[in-house]
């Protein structure tokens, strides 16, 4: 039977593409599931003429819609595999196009092209514009499909050398470059997982000029030993990481006039299913910007410039776990000595130790039940959680500023809890190096890892924290005249863990749970000695 006059009559579909298409309509069809996109029903595949024929013209007249305007969440074509994206992750913050071509690798025509569109098809296409949290959401696709996407992409995925992607065009792509360098790979999968949002996403930005205890927050930059005119910290001298050539960012928070504590795992190289040839060793720290933020207009706000650093150390266990390639979940806190003394200016935060500030809690909730028979389940429940917050520099929130300059927002989450029991894990001091984390469902991002995890300074487990901390040793402390925060105040801030990484199926699965380093016994011996040392 005849279509349509000019309808294309492509070759047919050889197995192995079929199968990739296949393949590919039930990834597209669990994506739509998850960002509430639009899901197109396949029809059942058949052998009348006439059916393959209403496809083509179907496809067509899709076709003609790609090339004038940008697809939407999930739209199935046939085609094959391809994702382009921009040189710089600024580009994926507002929209970013990826589409999956399955027969580019192959050798089969192109899908639809730049202008002019005429390409044949064959496989699928699934076309995603997708904002960066989508993006982000790809790594941790349920049933094993992150595996299978991350398949896919190695195999298939094609260079867009034209830059990033807008509408439903090839973005200057050449089919011969139908493999990526692994630094486009590694490119896109640190994209895919940055950031770990529990239920809604309760990062809100705090925009310059930070209160305090904002003020005390800093970003901190690392790269190679080789990179920058700051000095080599840490006291590997040429080892371990200068055979790297990458830059990150992590946050870090004042402890002291001059010493910020931050994640062993930002300083302190450690190899990952990522990097399994990640060489191990301290990390230069390039500088820390206290205080640094974003202003209500859009530009980057350092007042108080980038700070070097004098050294740098982490816990010698951590060490010795990363000798044996392990990470050791529960040491990762680290510590910068700064060369000059800004904590005066920004403040500084306290610290407690969490299971001094949970037994303070239970003791208060004791002698709440023991004084009013009418209501001991309202102490209780009072009790019964803690109230936190979480802040720093998430890479998902980057942004790009007038003259391509890129700037990391100062995002915090002062809407989350921790149980009173969370503040004091037990660690079984088996194999399982996360037992003794502090659980949380705070949310973060990389580029957050260092973050502190304080109780809030206006409900009772901060002041309880407050007093801790001042009869400890490690009272926070606001500006240059010296005023503490104490109880007695009503606005003690106070550290009880450190933001590590995530463990479950994150971001969104029920298992999903956020682990941060706690202040125990050893963390405290350790800060302690690193905040005295000269």
């Amino acid at each position: 039977m005849g279509g349509g006059a000019g309808a294309p009559r492509g070759p047919a579909l050889d197995p192995a593409a079929l199968e990739a298409a296949r393949e590919l309509e039930e990834l597209a069809s669990k994506l739509a599931e998850i960002f509430g996109g639009p899901q197109q029903q396949q029809q059942p595949e058949s052998t009348q003429p006439h059916r393959q024929q209403q496809q083509q013209q179907q496809q067509q007249q899709q076709q003609q819609q790609q090339q004038q305007q940008a697809p939407p969440l999930l739209d199935l074509h046939l085609g094959c595999i391809r994702a382009v994206y921009g040189p710089r992750d600024s580009e994926f913050k507002d929209e970013a196009l990826v589409a999956i071509d399955t027969g580019a690798a192959r050798g089969a025509p192109r899908g639809p092209g730049a202008a002019g569109g005429g390409g044949e098809h064959h496989g699928v296409h699934v076309y995603a514009a997708l904002g960066r949290a989508q993006l982000e959401a790809l790594e941790d696709l349920p049933g094993g499909d992150e595996a299978r996407l991350a398949a896919l992409a190695r195999d298939n995925l094609v260079s867009s050398g034209g830059g990033g992607g807008g509408g439903g065009g090839e973005g200057g792509g050449s089919p011969s470059a139908a493999v990526p360098s692994a630094a486009e790979l590694r490119h896109l999968r640190r994209l895919l997982a940055s950031r770990v949002t529990v239920g809604a996403d309760d990062l809100q930005e705090v925009q310059s000029p930070l209160p305090y205890p904002f003020s005390a927050l800093g970003l901190l930059v690392f790269g190679d030993a080789d990179s920058g005119a700051p000095p080599l910290s840490g006291s590997s001298g040429d080892d371990g990481a200068r055979a790297a050539s990458d830059m990150s960012i992590c946050t870090g928070f004042m402890v002291s006039p001059d010493t910020v504590l931050t994640a062993a795992h930002c300083l302190y190289n450690v190899p990952n299913d990522l990097r399994p040839d990640r060489p191990i060793g301290y990390r230069k720290v390039l500088g820390f910007f206290p205080s640094y933020s974003r202003a209500a207009n859009g530009a980057g706000v350092a007042p108080l410039g980038r700070v070097d650093a004098v050294w740098s150390e982490v816990a010698p266990e951590w060490v010795a776990a990363a000798a044996e390639g392990n990470f050791y979940w529960r040491g990762d806190v680290g510590v910068v000595r700064l060369r000059h003394k800004v904590g005066d200016t920004t403040g500084w935060f306290g610290l407690a130790h969490g299971c001094d500030v949970a037994a303070a809690l239970l003791k208060a909730a004791a002698k709440e039940r023991a004084s009013d028979a009418l209501g001991p389940t309202v102490a209780a429940a009072a009790t019964s959680s803690a109230a936190v917050s979480v802040a720093g520099f998430p890479g998902a929130s980057a942004t790009t500023a007038q003259g391509g300059k890129l700037l990391f927002p100062l995002m915090g989450d002062q809407t989350c809890r921790v149980a009173t029991s969370g503040l004091c894990p037990a660690d079984s001091g088996g194999a399982d190096r996360q037992a003794g984390m502090l659980q949380h469902k705070c949310d973060t991002g990389k580029g957050m890892s260092g973050s502190p995890l304080w109780v809030r300074g206006d409900t009772r487990e901060g002041a309880a924290a407050a007093g801790l901390a001042s009869g400890g040793g490690f009272p926070s402390r606001r500006d240059a005249a010296g005023a503490a925060e104490g109880a007695g105040g009503g606005a003690g801030v106070t550290v009880v863990g450190v933001v590590s990484r995530s463990r479950g199926d994150c971001p969104w699965g029920p298992d999903c749970v956020n682990l941060a380093a706690p202040m125990d016994a050893r963390a405290l011996s350790l800060i302690r000695g690193w905040i005295a040392r000269s």
